[in-house]
């Protein structure tokens, strides 16, 4: 079989980024693979393909503008399925084009699969149903409207979680032997096995830390984190609160801590490359998401073993007790839960060990059984 790949991920240029070893993985499952890269005009040395490994190559689709870039990336995937058509009898139709997203990256697609009369699949990593997603920006309405367009068209679809396939399901009524789920591969082991960061020695004057590991954006709704954590202190007053990761509302952020006099008990820990350092050494690890696919650092940390508190959002059903979930934006509910969980008790024990013995529900034990299950969803498409 060959693959399209039509991505917006720059990273794939980036020697030792994971998105890049994952593309590697990939390609071992494939006769070819061929990832197009819709980017902005991306500043790099060498030719504007890049052989990744023996049959896997990346290739530029740089513009400055939106529209020049998928332009640029329907012009390269086409060149690259017309030589296939060229260069294979009639007859051979093991090709697929996927796209990462249902969203602009899947009109690409489409567009090449309707054009050559290949099959479609689609990845979908976002739960685009969430009302929350609709109201997050304008963006994300038009985005919305391209789901609704693609997501019957494709013969096979590949999401992340239950919850997006409940979703889909609910909305599209015709579409139920296509979807796969197939969750993000989380190295339990190695995860197990890192060193905790001493958090202790790094904010004194705290007996336990709530951690939170995310973008710094509005669909985060860091805001309401802050507005809970501040009804914790009054009950548990050496308590602090880690928010780290970095993002377009770091600076309000701030300012919104300072402003409900947080300061001293709120810290920023910037980007940091890997959460589980932080998690191990953490009291709780609290997220609250309007909406997510999946939820990767809810999962990460879990896997080292710390409480995790969360909306209802992603994987948080399968994994987490209900104690530990709330409803977005139920302020009311999250304060309880937290003022809960940051004391000692039979129930927090109660919930990690819940929470243990449900991350089989939420990952693979290997990658080989990830990528064979991944492997499923492409063969669905060209039967």
């Amino acid at each position: 079989m060959k693959v399209l790949m039509i991505s917006g991920d720059p990273n794939i240029f980036v020697e030792g980024s994971a998105v890049r070893e994952r593309i590697r993985e990939y390609g071992v499952m494939f006769e070819e693979l061929h990832v197009v890269v819709c980017v902005r005009d991306l500043k790099r040395e060498g030719p504007a393909v890049e052989k990744l490994a023996k049959n896997t190559f990346a290739y530029v689709a740089g513009a400055s503008s939106v529209i020049g870039r998928l332009r640029a990336g329907l012009r390269v995937g086409t060149e690259i399925v017309s030589h296939w058509k060229n260069s294979r009898p009639a007859s051979d139709k093991r090709y697929v084009v996927t796209a990462q997203d249902p969203f602009e990256l899947g009109l690409v697609a489409w567009r090449i699969s309707s054009r050559f009369d290949i099959p479609l699949q689609l990845q979908v990593h976002t739960d685009f149903l969430s009302p929350y997603f609709k109201k997050g920006s304008l963006k994300n309405r038009a985005r919305l409207v391209l789901a609704h367009m693609l997501i019957p068209r494709a013969q096979s679809i590949r999401v992340v979680s239950e919850r997006i396939k409940r979703s889909l399901l609910l909305k599209y009524h015709r579409i139920t032997p296509n979807i796969h789920v197939v969750p993000i591969f989380v190295d339990i082991d190695t995860l197990r096995s890192v060193q905790a960061v001493d958090l202790r020695k790094k904010y004194p004057g705290f007996d336990r830390i709530i951690l939170m590991a995310s973008r710094l954006s509005s669909e985060k709704n860091i805001p309401m984190a802050i507005r809970a954590f501040r009804e914790v202190v009054k009950k548990h007053p050496r308590t602090g609160l880690l928010i780290v990761g970095s993002g377009p509302e770091e600076l309000r952020l701030k300012a919104y801590a300072e402003r409900l006099d947080l300061k001293g008990k709120i810290f920023f820990g910037g980007w940091q490359s890997s959460i589980a350092p932080f998690a191990k050494a953490a009291h709780i690890f609290l997220s609250t998401s309007l909406y997510e696919g999946y939820g990767l650092s809810v999962v990460e940390a879990a896997v080292t073993g710390t409480l995790v508190v969360s909306s209802d959002v992603g994987i948080a059903t399968e994994l987490l007790p209900e104690r530990c979930r709330f409803e977005p934006r139920d302020e009311e509910d999250l304060q309880w839960i937290l003022c809960r969980a940051v004391g000692e008790s039979r129930e927090r024990q109660e919930s990690l060990r819940f929470i243990r013995d449900h991350i089989q529900y939420v990952t693979y034990k290997s990658k080989e059984a990830q990528l064979k299950a991944l492997k499923e969803t492409f063969e669905a498409a060209v039967r």
